[in-house]
């Protein structure tokens, strides 16, 4: 299977060969530890494969808390739409945190997943 180059916010690229992408629920829930501002954080580098390898779609409301766990927000947003922090914004000047998004259509299914900052 081909891999797939993904641009960060930053214009840094990485090369992700989904073939070879296993999410780990451990890195993803242990990853604001031991990480430097001047690259991306752990998480901000797995909701980056998440995403180019659409690992999140159609997946049900269950599922995705299943795997990526409580969301940031999940007070503040609606039952369709939920957000997990990823750490600073991969920016020249980082200001804001970046965020995974999550939107689930009427049948609570993954309809989009997207990077977005605060």
């Amino acid at each position: 299977m081909p891999g797939l180059a993904v641009v960060g916010c930053g214009g840094d690229s990485q090369h992700v060969s989904c073939g070879d992408f296993r999410f780990d629920r451990s890195a993803w829930r242990h990853a604001y530890e031991n990480y430097s501002t001047d690259e991306p954080t752990p998480a901000e580098q797995i909701a980056d494969k998440l995403l180019a390898c659409k690992t999140l779609e159609h997946r049900s409301r269950r599922e995705t808390l299943r795997l990526l766990g409580r969301p940031d927000n999940y007070v503040a947003h609606s039952r369709r739409e939920m957000s997990w922090n990823l750490g600073s914004e991969r920016s020249y000047f980082s200001i804001d945190d970046e965020h995974l998004v999550v939107r689930f259509d009427q049948r609570g299914r993954v309809r989009r997943a997207f990077l977005t900052t605060d």
